[in-house]
């Protein structure tokens, strides 16, 4: 048994055992290949169990807050249903991310912003689709371009009222095996039944639906961010002979299982045929389950827009960021705080990760921790901004780590689970790994030189501005 020292690399290979053993990624229940499509709630749920990662908090709120939630779904559900409406024909669509960013003055994702404005400069007619955050809301701007995927949860939610799907008792015994399988591994009761059988009747629901959808749109090719969050878009798609493309929206590593694959060489039924990367950095990983030629590069955008109105910020030697992250919120800040002595004489930004602006001060280390007149904890704080003035930041596996080395960032990585997603980065001596106070004071006695083997445009790819 791993137990409570179960890491990341240890619940991946348990994972991969488990799937080459009992065949689970051919696994067929009612037509769907369930284990391809939740692999990454699996992934998650296991890592819980483990102890490895914390569930990401949602405040509930009470009763008023869920029926605020129901109301909110049934609004939209009905008000930008993309069914509803005029039919039209549209060359593509996108299914946006539902996290948004305020960008020259409007809530935007992102990773499709860029993409729906080529789009939109090349004439090719196009309809977004947006799913709401979690808290029901969808922050992004009125756009007679933009439809909301509302009917989509409140529809699963009608069907399962009307019928849960149960697993045959030969499907119900394998699931077990394999429960039992992965709880010897990891030490911690794992029982995946309860996820398995909800799972078949939502990809039913989203299939048809999707079906329905894109016979009365009649894309050509389907974008998607975030693309093992809809394995049933993407199947329903490719039965149509739509093509399939995903746009980068983050970090991902032989560690990340939404699209790392081992030995996998047959085609993943819920894989989109093409995958648009920032820059090569991610193809030379070899990760994708996909042929080279299929592996296109587009930049991030994003990230050279906002990087290039930092150029006249200058860097402050002494000022160092924190990158928090939700999952393992409370974690970080024990780490950190126990770093307080060396990092006595440095301006601490501590930056909050989103999910966390409401509840930090559950963290009882970061409240310790804001009580130092050296820390300050941010939230809206422009975080590219405090890239260009840090000279160094500390984080575990962050797309923003990345981001920050980008900026010229002296980089140490806590010792959490997780930071083995950031081997590349540490192997390559672009970040130091960072296990206890006595490390870091080491590293900062010894002094570091930039390493200049960081190259921006194979992880960001090229600024189509210069």
């Amino acid at each position: 048994m791993i137990g409570n020292s179960c890491s990341v690399d240890d619940l991946c290979k348990a994972i991969w055992s488990v799937e080459r053993e009992f065949g689970l990624l051919d696994l067929e229940v009612a037509g769907v290949k369930v284990w391809q499509y939740l692999r990454m709630p699996i992934y998650y749920h296991v890592a819980e169990r483990a102890g490895v990662f914390l569930a990401p908090h949602v405040p509930s709120g009470g009763r008023f807050a869920k029926v605020t939630k129901v109301f909110n779904y049934l609004i939209g559900a009905i008000l930008h249903n993309p069914f509803f409406g005029k039919r039209r024909s549209v060359e593509q669509v996108v299914i946006e991310h539902p996290r948004s960013v305020n960008f020259s003055g409007q809530d935007v994702d992102i990773y499709s912003h860029f993409y729906i404005k080529a789009l939109q400069v090349g004439g090719i007619s196009y309809l977004s689709l947006d799913r709401a955050d979690l808290g029901s809301k969808h922050c992004k701007a009125y756009d007679p371009a933009r439809k909301y995927l509302d009917i989509f949860p409140v529809l699963v939610k009608l069907c399962g009222l009307l019928g849960k799907h149960r697993l045959s008792a030969e499907h119900k015994v394998l699931v077990r095996s394999v429960s039992e399988r992965l709880s010897t591994e990891i030490g911690a009761a794992i029982d995946l039944e309860p996820l398995l059988a909800p799972a078949v009747l939502k990809f039913q629901v989203n299939y048809r639906l999707y079906t329905a959808l894109f016979k009365r749109l009649k894309p050509k090719r389907l974008v998607v961010v975030v693309g093992y969050a809809y394995g049933d878009a993407i199947r329903a798609a490719k039965d149509l002979g739509i093509e399939t493309v995903e746009i980068q929206h983050g970090a991902f590593s032989r560690y990340h299982l939404g699209y790392s694959y081992p030995g996998v060489e047959q085609p993943l039924d819920y894989f989109p045929d093409t995958f648009v990367a920032w820059g090569p950095f991610w193809a030379d990983m070899g990760v994708l389950p996909l042929a080279q030629e299929r592996i296109q590069f587009a930049g991030f955008a994003y990230f050279h827009h906002l990087r290039n109105q930092q150029l006249q910020v200058c860097k402050q030697d002494k000022k160092i960021i924190v990158l928090s992250q939700g999952a393992l919120g409370a974690r970080i800040a024990e780490f950190v705080y126990s770093l307080r002595e060396v990092l006595k004489d440095f301006e601490i930004v501590y930056k909050l990760h989103p999910g966390e602006f409401s509840r930090w001060q559950e963290y009882e280390h970061l409240v310790l921790l804001a009580e130092m007149p050296n820390v300050v904890i941010a939230k809206q704080a422009n975080l590219y901004e405090l890239f260009a003035s840090a000279r160094y930041q500390i984080g575990v596996f962050s797309t923003a780590v990345y981001e920050g080395i980008g900026f010229g960032c002296t980089t140490f990585l806590l010792d959490l689970p997780g930071v083995e997603y950031m081997a590349d980065l540490i192997d390559n001596g672009l970040a130091q790994l960072i296990h206890d106070s006595a490390d870091l004071q080491r590293v900062l006695s010894e002094g570091l030189t930039e390493n200049m083997a960081f190259d921006p445009d194979a992880v960001f790819g090229r600024d189509p501005n210069q």
